[in-house]
C-alpha cells in the first residue's frame, strides 16, 4: 500500500467516524452520555483529520473527503435504534483503528518520524472512541435486549 493511498483511507475512515458521531448525537439527543460524548469524539476526529493534514499535503493528498454518516436501518424501539447506531460506529471507528495500524507500518517501513508520531497520536483517538462505544453497547444491550 502506498502511503498516499493509505493517508487517503485513513482520512476517509476518521472522516466516517465523524459522520457517524454527528448522526448518532443526533438520534439520541435524549440520552446524555451518547450525545455529549458524541460530541467530545467529534472534537477528537477532527482533531486528527487536522493532525493529519499536513503530512497528508506533503504526500500529494489534497482535498477532504465526502463525510459518510451513519444512516439508521429503519424504525426500530428506542433501545433497538440506539444498539444498531453503536454497532455501526464501532464498526466506523474499527475500520479508522486499521486504517491508523497500516499507515503507521508505512511509517515505520519508510522511516518517517513526523507521520509515524501523527499516527502514534491520533491512533490513540480513535482507540478512545472504540472503547467507548464497546462500553455503552455493553451498558445498553441488557435493557434493550429484555424490555
Amino acid at each position: 500500500m502506498k502511503l498516499d493511498v493509505a493517508i487517503a483511507e485513513v482520512r476517509a475512515a476518521e472522516t466516517a467516524v465523524a459522520g457517524a458521531l454527528d448522526a448518532v448525537g443526533a438520534r439520541h439527543e435524549g440520552d446524555h452520555d451518547v450525545f455529549h460524548m458524541t460530541r467530545t469524539l467529534r472534537r477528537l476526529a477532527d482533531a486528527n483529520l487536522e493532525a493529519l493534514a499536513p503530512v497528508a499535503e506533503r504526500y500529494g493528498v489534497a482535498g477532504a473527503p465526502d463525510p459518510a454518516p451513519g444512516a439508521p436501518d429503519g424504525a426500530a424501539a428506542p433501545g433497538l435504534e440506539l444498539l444498531h447506531d453503536l454497532r455501526r460506529l464501532y464498526l466506523r471507528y474499527a475500520q479508522a483503528s486499521i486504517d491508523w495500524v497500516l499507515l503507521g507500518q508505512g511509517a515505520q517501513a519508510a522511516k518517517d518520524a513526523e507521520l509515524l508520531d501523527v499516527v502514534s497520536r491520533c491512533h490513540a483517538q480513535t482507540l478512545r472512541g472504540l472503547k467507548w462505544t464497546v462500553t455503552r453497547l455493553k451498558e445498553a444491550a441488557p435493557q434493550a435486549l429484555t424490555s
